[in-house]
């Protein structure tokens, strides 16, 4: 995932984001280290490299399955440091650790030029799966290889996260290399011990909109899977929500469910932010928060602001929302909507396919080596 340097400020910004202080555990200005110091002023490192002419900033999320045993710092360096010898160049990068959610982990900001004032390239094969099996071997050096128990755990806290986990690569498998369909097939037999926490996970699935019940332990899973749950993830952040638009969930409880707009024809609730990110080819999806018990996540269209949006202003046809005040608090299976919220209700239109996400077989260290979800 890269953003290419096209408004100014840009880098910046995402420089405030990272660093903020309560995702650090420290002073937002000194949250940042790279190859061999600590305490960097991420938010002037990043926008010391957009004022130089940078092509693009490369952001990498480094997220081991047990990242509260590891020294983060150690496998950021380590990572880094292989990435530099693989891709033969000098890097120069950023990084802080964020300890504000169930599984800490690392954002790095990868300055896009080699030593020689080259754009610096990453395929996506190196991206997916290199990366990747480079940070597998490094923690299973800090923390040894799995045991069975360290398997299970970790896939007892996936079965309900609100991202892209192990449990769901797993069932990504049985996705068809040329499926043309909106769905594939998945099928699990409960009585075989190793499929309890996939299954489980089907069924997590299947509350957020991804999948759909078949018939006896028989799932239509969505094809782009992979892609809704990362955009869940970057949408489940309340402290990125706080920090761009000052609006939170009416109740903190409620779950983040994928609403398919081609089977909706109209939503309600107050809208809490928009998933603008420049590293996003196309629109990406808003966030709206539904006064039916759950959080929507909508690939609707690039939208406006909501002070726009309050004056029915909207930047797609096929999706405008007309404001309206919510006459009276409504309260279903825990949501709450008050009267003095701004509220937003509208016809939706369809909304264009996502592009399969390609999956590939992942690379192991070992026969029980450590895995990144």
């Amino acid at each position: 995932m890269y953003a290419k340097n096209a408004t100014g400020g840009q880098w910046k910004a995402h420089g405030r984001y990272i660093a903020r202080e309560s995702a650090s555990q420290g002073p937002a200005a000194e949250a940042g280290f790279d190859a061999t110091e600590r305490g960097i002023n991420i938010v002037a490192r990043l926008d010391q490299w957009q004022s130089a002419g940078d092509e693009r900033l490369w952001k990498l999320i480094l997220s081991p399955e047990f990242g509260d045993k590891m020294d983060l710092i150690r496998l950021t360096r380590d990572l880094t440091k292989r990435m530099a010898r693989d891709l033969d160049t000098r890097l120069e990068w950023v990084a802080v650790a964020h300890f504000n959610t169930d599984n800490p982990h690392v954002h790095i900001a990868l300055r896009g030029i080699c030593e020689d004032g080259r754009p610096l390239r990453l395929e996506r094969d190196y991206v997916k799966h290199g990366i990747r099996s480079i940070a597998e071997d490094l923690c299973t050096l800090q923390l040894g290889y799995r045991t069975q128990s360290d398997v299970a755990q970790a896939q007892r806290r996936e079965v309900s996260q609100q991202r892209f986990t192990s449990l769901d690569r797993a069932i990504a498998r049985d996705k068809p290399i040329d499926g043309q369909s909106s769905h594939f097939p998945v099928s699990r037999n409960p009585a075989q011990l190793k499929n309890q926490y996939v299954i489980a996970r089907l069924r997590t699935l299947e509350s957020m909109g991804l999948a759909e019940a078949a018939g006896a332990d028989q799932w239509l899973v969505r094809q782009d899977l992979e892609t809704a749950l990362r955009a869940m993830q970057r949408l489940g952040d309340r402290q990125k929500i706080l920090a761009a638009h000052g609006v939170l969930v009416s109740d903190t409880r409620l779950p983040l469910a994928m609403f398919d707009l081609r089977n909706c024809t109209t939503l309600e609730g107050r809208i809490l932010v928009h998933g603008e990110d420049e590293a996003y080819h196309r629109a990406p999806p808003g966030r709206l928060d539904v006064a039916r018990s759950s959080v929507a996540a909508c690939a609707c269209g690039r939208l406006s602001s909501p002070s726009l949006c309050a004056r029915g202003v909207s930047g797609l046809p096929s999706c405008c929302w007309s404001a309206r005040t919510l006459s009276a608090a409504t309260r279903t299976g825990g949501a709450c909507s008050r009267a003095e919220q701004r509220g937003w209700r509208g016809p939706v239109g369809p909304s264009p396919r996502s592009k399969n996400s390609s999956h590939g077989t992942d690379r192991n260290c070992g026969p029980a080596s450590r895995r990144l979800p």
